[in-house]
């Protein structure tokens, strides 16, 4: 797999290309507005509780930009109906996400 390319689950590999935001590239062949990265939803972390937190595509939660480096987000995965906390982008040019252990 390449380096800029993040595999969530067999459905959600996320990558992204030189000037566009986050895109599914197992779905996807490029960044789509208001869309993109398809089969995901994401919400600010501030808080361990899901019923507290709003969940949007990727443009409308962080305003068509990257998050700040190291700020917490949650992910759900829409075709698995799974949850994935803990995560936090840690290089800006080059998407690298980990899940808190």
């Amino acid at each position: 797999m390449p380096a800029n390319n993040d595999q969530l689950s067999p459905l959600v590999i996320l990558t992204r290309a030189n000037n566009k935001d986050l895109f599914n590239i197992a779905s996807e062949i490029s960044y789509i507005s208001n869309t993109s990265p398809a089969d995901t939803e994401w919400a600010l972390a501030s808080s361990s509780s899901l019923q507290s937190l709003t969940f949007s595509d990727w443009e409308t939660t962080f305003g068509g930009a990257m998050p700040p480096l190291n700020q917490n987000v949650v992910i759900h995965l829409l075709s698995l109906m799974m949850f994935i906390f803990g995560v936090s982008v840690l290089r800006s040019k080059q998407l690298n996400l980990v899940q808190a252990s």
